[in-house]
């Protein structure tokens, strides 16, 4: 799991186009995902809306679906969680799992203090195992995975500026 703030805002001067060229419709939709919910918080209560909490980017290895990501995360001054099967399966029963929840804890924390978080699932195709299979390691780490995510889904208020972004090749 690796973490890390950005340093500047929406506003600022640095823009995502400077890193990421050719998707613009991706970084226009990433950062209402992001900064939405803040901007627009007391209006969206008025009215009763609720705000999409994820996101999926699927595309060949290699289109730079990592790469919008942190560079919008660093544009909005949100703070970033990395997850990437790698840093998640371990060898121990209970370690990817409590791995996951210190994630998720980690990024409501950060919005209880009113910071954006994205939590970046890399390659969830690996974290979540196909249908049919009888591993029971990676049974349990896609239910825990599941149950963090809901959590957020049916949270409060704070927690709406945790954005979860999936990606994936398949």
């Amino acid at each position: 799991m690796e973490s890390s703030s950005g340093s500047t805002s929406c506003a600022g001067e640095w823009r995502a186009e400077e890193a990421i060229a050719g998707n613009a419709e991706a970084l226009r939709v990433l950062r209402e995902l992001i900064t939405y919910p803040l901007l627009y918080s007391a209006e969206s209560r008025k009215l009763g809306l609720k705000w999409p909490r994820g996101l999926l980017l699927y595309g060949p290895p290699g289109t730079g679906k990592t790469s919008l990501v942190r560079a919008v995360v660093q544009e909005c001054g949100a703070h970033l969680i990395v997850i990437s099967p790698h840093s998640v399966h371990r060898a121990h029963a209970g370690e990817s799992e409590k791995i996951l929840r210190e994630a998720f804890s980690e990024a409501s924390s950060h919005a209880k203090l009113g910071k954006p978080s994205v939590i970046f699932l890399d390659e969830i195709d690996a974290l979540c195992p196909r249908r049919d299979s009888r591993r029971e390691q990676e049974i349990r780490v896609a239910s825990q995975l599941f149950m963090l995510m809901d959590s957020i889904k049916s949270s409060s208020t704070s927690v709406s500026h945790v954005v979860v972004v999936a990606s994936t090749n398949r």
